[in-house]
């Protein structure tokens, strides 16, 4: 055991789920290493809106794989921005971060991520200056659900991934990057092989 917060996240994320975040199962042959011996560090955000101690349980179902049939080993990673200052007059505002892939990869699955004040998420791939939107749906914070392409994206390396979170907010105070539910976030989570 170890001091943690919520931005311990260990040297690879096996997986990241929020409110109403549906079960993930990899496609056939598909799954994440965990060798021998290595630990799995369950970090739990937990919200407490009452004065009442809050009990419950929470966990994450692992299912074991033969050897012989992962093909393709994956990972989950988060792209976005910490940047991000929401005032509070009831208009949108965006805050975007992405990255550019260093080689190639395939794209499984993406999983926006942002708190109670975000309302829409995009994520667009550009390749060779032509943008392609892979989606750009409303957002619900106590529906935080994966999008996945009809068929695996092929990513190339060189191609830009941007992520794009909308909020408005009318809390009477500017809010900016942090873990709380009363902050905000904007990560897409990336499920990628290799």
């Amino acid at each position: 055991e170890y001091d943690c917060d919520a931005a311990t996240l260990d040297y690879r994320m096996i997986y990241a789920s929020g409110v109403g975040t549906p079960d993930y199962e990899f496609p056939e042959g598909v799954g994440i290493r965990i060798p021998a011996g290595y630990f799995l560090n369950l970090n739990l955000h937990l919200f407490n809106l009452t004065e009442s101690e809050m009990t419950g349980e929470s966990g994450v179902l692992i299912k074991e794989i033969a050897e012989a049939d992962l093909t393709d080993e994956a990972e989950m990673v988060f792209g976005g921005t910490q940047n991000i200052s929401i005032p509070s007059d009831g208009q949108t505002y965006t805050a975007s971060g992405g990255c550019a892939m260093d080689a190639p990869a395939t794209l499984l699955s993406l999983w926006p991520h942002m708190h109670q004040l975000g309302t829409r998420s995009r994520a667009v791939l550009t390749r060779n200056a032509q943008p392609q939107t892979l989606f750009d749906e409303p957002y619900a914070f106590a529906e935080q659900t994966f999008y996945e392409p009809p068929a695996p994206i092929e990513l190339l390396a060189g191609d830009q991934l941007m992520f794009t979170c909308e909020y408005v907010n009318e809390t009477g105070e500017t809010v900016y990057f942090g873990d709380s539910s009363t902050q905000e976030m904007c990560f897409t989570g990336m499920i990628r092989y290799p």
